[in-house]
């Protein structure tokens, strides 16, 4: 495989592959850049029902396999049709992952490239869900991982990444190692080179089609952008003929980039999501907190138990379809269960 290199989406400046690089001296973000062969006859291996079946193109060491160490059997999830009466809606079960999300990709593709660099330790500095998912590959694929929070924090988090194997410490104690571990960031081109893989699935589900309009919550901001990165690789290559349209799903009264104590949108992946729903015709929704409320609710009746970021997603789509009046165009909305953590399977 030719050498990987990390390309600003602003500048397009190219960069040395570098496992402590998400960010470009500009601020825009970096990605892995594609190759312009890779996408050819038989990209997809067959006999690998997971995520994995995507290895030629996802930027990792085929000689080396290193995912088999890795993976929990991430990936391939269903695509499932709302309901007989909305069969162009289609929910995408990615609460049926390992850590019951999507950020279950993201981890994958990041565990297994340190894995590949001989990264034996990672260095976490915030207990988060995303955190957690890295935890659980990490244990798998034996690297050690080590939480340093300041003393006497306590939280459900915490103790999930307990038991997970992470060793949780003295948050300014251990600063002084921090150059000899791999230091757990936001967001980073490895992870989002993971989540392109949902868009990869979902063109293969559909029949080798685009949908008319993908969906995400502001807080899913990552999956979004994997998303509109994978679908762009398909365009490219000329597997599909345009970009699905991205509506981003706000809750009233906020404004991007959303702020909470568990979800952070660093501004990199917001120019992001800015540009993406200019340039596919796509609209930025805002809905309420009811709105929410009725969403959870009317998935429970169908059987799905859901976290809020897939509520909002879903309820943000009926919103738009209804002030739209679309009728007829497919769409797909991730269902994630972080409500779950420190549950999962």
């Amino acid at each position: 495989m030719s050498e990987i290199q990390f390309i600003c989406v602003d500048c397009q400046e190219l960069f040395m592959e570098e496992t402590d690089k998400n960010c470009c001296t500009c601020g825009g973000l970096l990605i892995i850049k594609t190759s312009k062969s890779i996408f050819k006859d038989n990209w997809i291996v067959g006999e690998n029902q997971t995520m994995w079946k995507y290895y030629l193109v996802v930027s990792v060491q085929a000689n080396k396999r290193a995912w088999e160490k890795v993976s929990l059997g991430e990936g391939n999830t269903v695509l499932d049709k709302l309901d007989s009466d909305n069969q162009h809606i289609y929910l995408k079960l990615e609460n049926t992952l390992p850590s019951r999300s999507y950020i279950d990709r993201c981890s994958a593709l990041l565990v297994t490239k340190l894995l590949e660099k001989k990264i034996q330790n990672i260095l976490i500095t915030e207990a988060t869900c995303m955190s957690l998912s890295v935890a659980k590959y990490a244990k798998h694929a034996q690297i050690a991982c080590e939480l340093a929070l300041p003393e006497n924090t306590a939280c459900q988090l915490v103790d999930a990444h307990r038991n997970e194997g992470v060793r949780v410490s003295d948050f300014v104690s251990d600063q002084e190692s921090a150059a000899n571990n791999f230091i757990l960031p936001d967001f980073h081109p490895y992870m989002i080179e993971g989540a392109k893989t949902y868009a990869y699935e979902i063109w293969e589900q559909l029949g080798h089609r685009h949908p008319d309009i993908v969906t995400f919550s502001v807080e899913t901001s990552m999956l979004a952008v994997g998303t509109y990165y994978g679908f762009k690789d398909l365009l490219e290559h000329h597997l599909i003929g345009k970009l699905p349209r991205f509506i981003i799903v706000d809750i009233q009264s906020t404004s991007l980039p959303v702020k909470s104590k568990a979800v952070s949108i660093p501004q990199p992946l917001y120019k992001e999501l800015i540009k993406m729903i200019k340039e596919t015709d796509g609209h930025l929704q805002t809905i309420t907190k009811t709105e929410i409320i009725q969403a959870s609710k009317a998935l429970f009746m169908r059987g799905y138990q859901i976290d809020e970021q897939s509520a909002a997603a879903y309820a943000g789509c009926m919103r738009y379809y209804r002030d739209f009046s679309i009728k007829n165009e497919s769409i797909v909305i991730p269902l994630s269960n972080f409500s779950e953590i420190g549950k999962s399977k």
